[in-house]
């Protein structure tokens, strides 16, 4: 489960922003969007959603996390390779070439697997090399012990290592722009805590957009899309998975104009495409050819929430995180209310499954629907993305069934797109002039 994550000179991240999934100890209103940390009073939001204008940095957010996973999942290193995650702020001369940091806080939602529950992973890096590289672990009671502390030029003989893990395997050879958990956990003789930590990670956080993130596990897609899809208001009463066919006529023609090799190589491409069903949808309960309509001819709402769903099954399910920046892409408004409503359900999510999503929708800033820490805002200032969440504005002034969403376009919250209207149109004059003058 993520606690919180910290993000410092990245893309459009300048100073040392902090985003959390902590539920302050006193608040309690709606509850049941959060759930208990196991044996100690802490307790975590199961959903978190980003507000604010076009490029005020609410899609950082998601970048550095999958970063985070990628930088481990990654076997692609080499030596003279630079690290393809650095993307520092460049509108400061000063920290174009500086580190960019990380930290994140997680927790392993099953007890029994290692005698920690809570960690910290932090990594900073250049562009050609992992500065620092640190795993904390946490007792409930707070304390913690550092299992790994990798510093500038350290090397495999050199890092510090906690001696439970140099009980647990042997000591894993990194490349300087590699971080160590990526070399460590493939390792066969590799400690066992950090292969159960790394692994947990690159499987917890689902975000469809990074091609090297596990993406959903082999779903009966068909199946759920029609258990699920006619209580949408679809009008959909089926939806039915055809095994795709491939047209001899084509074969023929290829096998014709090609050489062996292209046409072995063009075969196999289509083969796999193949592969995938063709998924038709039935509006009445009569299932001819006739009345079945194809995925890409329903509606972009139809096609979007039939994408979506095997997501959220998946995620609810096995108690993962699930990431959606802009969750409501060509979605009624209701739908996707609908969706940050399952994983708010703890009688729906009974495995602590978590959604951190960002959208421009006001209909879903609602006090009916989210508490005030599970809203955030992503703001531009001075030319860098901040972060804030509407439980830093003090209870007297904002309380828990305020109207959210008006005073949010009202601007009293700030995380809105400031436009100058008159400067726009008088620019739109002044080009039409030039255009006449020319």
């Amino acid at each position: 489960m993520l606690i919180q994550l910290t993000i410092s000179n990245f893309k459009s991240v300048r100073d040392e922003q902090t985003i959390d999934f902590y539920a302050p100890f006193k608040r309690d209103e709606r509850a049941e969007n959060t759930f208990p940390f196991p044996e100690s009073k802490m307790r975590v939001l199961r959903s978190v959603g980003f507000y604010g204008p076009n490029a005020a940095g609410k899609s950082t957010v998601f970048e550095a996390l999958g970063a985070i996973i990628e930088m481990i999942i990654d076997d692609g290193f080499k030596p003279e390779k630079h690290i393809p995650y650095y993307n520092p702020y460049r509108f400061d001369p000063a920290l174009r070439s500086s580190p960019t940091s990380f930290a994140l806080e997680f927790a392993l939602p099953v007890e029994g697997i290692l005698p920690y529950r809570r960690f910290v992973y932090e990594v900073s890096f250049d562009k050609t090399s992992f500065l620092k590289e640190k795993l904390s672990a946490y007792q409930l009671t707070g304390r913690s012990i550092t299992l790994f502390l990798r510093k500038p030029k350290d090397t495999y003989k050199s890092i510090r290592l906690h001696a439970k893990l140099l009980s647990e395997g042997k000591r894993i050879s990194f490349f300087r722009n590699q971080s160590y958990l990526s070399a460590a956990w493939k390792a066969a003789d590799a400690p066992e805590t950090l292969r159960i930590l790394a692994s947990y990670l690159c499987g917890e956080f689902r975000l469809s957009k990074y091609k090297k993130l596990p993406g959903i596990r082999s779903l009966d897609r068909d199946k759920i899309a029609s258990a699920l899809l006619p209580y949408a208001d679809f009008g959909i009463k089926k939806v039915i998975a055809k095994k795709r066919s491939i047209d001899p006529e084509r074969i023929a023609a290829m096998q014709k104009y090609l050489s062996k090799d292209e046409f072995e190589a063009a075969l196999a491409s289509m083969k796999k495409r193949n592969d995938a069903p063709e998924y038709v949808f039935s509006h009445s309960d009569d299932n001819d050819d006739k009345s079945l309509i194809k995925l890409e001819e329903e509606s972009d709402g139809t096609q979007a929430f039939f994408s979506i769903l095997p997501r959220v099954i998946d995620n609810l399910d096995n108690g993962f995180t699930m990431l959606d920046d802009e969750i409501d892409t060509s979605m009624h408004p209701f739908l996707a209310e609908f969706i940050i409503r399952l994983f708010n359900d703890p009688e729906v999510n009974v495995n602590n499954a978590q959604l951190l999503f960002s959208t421009h929708n006001l209909a879903l800033l609602s006090e009916s629907l989210l508490r005030k820490d599970q809203i955030w805002f992503a703001e531009k200032r001075n030319g860098a993305s901040e972060y804030f969440s509407l439980q830093d504005f003090d209870d007297k002034n904002v309380t828990p069934s305020s109207p959210f969403a008006s005073w949010y376009s009202e601007g009293r919250f700030g995380g809105i797109p400031r436009i100058d209207y008159d400067g726009f149109v008088k620019a739109i004059k002044r080009l039409r002039k030039e255009a006449e003058n020319a």
